[in-house]
């Protein structure tokens, strides 16, 4: 009795204690691992192949031989928001009051993807498209599995016209994580356990430009 006591109140307690958890959009969303996405990246206890890599080196062990993974990525991707007054009454005092706000009542629409390129800088692109590629070897009978892959955790960018009621929000911005280089290894310790490690080269880039647009706002 006093044991299962014990239990119950470290089992209360360790729920107590788990701290929040919070959602990227972007993140991971361009590994393009379909496995992962579907299952909203919640793959560390069941790691998917060469991309084992990212979301937990130890799934390594499970291939076997020499695998190759070519991927090809490519999406569409919009933004929409709307300006709008929460009220009519908050209109009409607005105007009573000789308050114009330029952009209420508008629809902003980002005009094109960006990301931020290795020496290009922010750059607008019409189609969002990107190889990616990764390698595993495993020497039979060895217990060992040794790994290396391409991919990018996050790429997102935006770019709006001049005319876009959005630019008060910002008219660019992007940025990329993109790992070019990522030795890893899986190590199987029974048919239940094993362990990896892994070393990660990337490079991760940041642009934003922001400014007032020349609308005629009187506040």
């Amino acid at each position: 009795m006093h044991k299962i006591i014990i239990k119950n109140a470290l089992m209360v307690f360790l729920i107590l204690a788990c701290s929040q958890s919070h959602g990227q959009l972007f993140q991971n969303l361009l590994i393009g691992n379909a496995k992962a996405i579907s299952l909203g990246n919640a793959v560390t206890a069941d790691p998917p192949g060469i991309d084992s890599i990212h979301f937990n080196p130890a799934g390594l062990v499970r291939l076997k031989g020499r695998q190759v993974e070519i991927k090809f990525l490519a999406g569409d991707i919009s933004l929409t928001g709307e300006f709008q007054l929460n009220s009519q009454a908050t209109k009409d005092k607005n105007t009573a009051g000789g308050f114009f706000d330029p952009v209420a009542d508008q629809t902003s629409n980002i005009d094109k993807f960006a990301i931020y390129l290795p020496g290009g800088g922010h750059t607008s692109l019409p189609v969002l498209a990107a190889p990616l590629a990764g390698v595993s070897f495993n020497r039979q009978g060895s217990k060992f599995t040794f790994a290396s892959s391409v991919y990018a955790p996050m790429i997102f960018g935006i770019t709006r016209k001049d005319d876009d009621p959005g630019v008060v929000y910002g008219k660019e911005f992007s940025i990329s994580r993109i790992t070019y280089f990522s030795p890893s290894v899986g190590y199987e310790l029974t048919n239940r356990v094993s362990i990896g490690a892994l070393v990660w080269v990337f490079l991760t880039s940041e642009w934003e430009q922001s400014y007032l647009s020349d609308l005629p706002v009187n506040w």
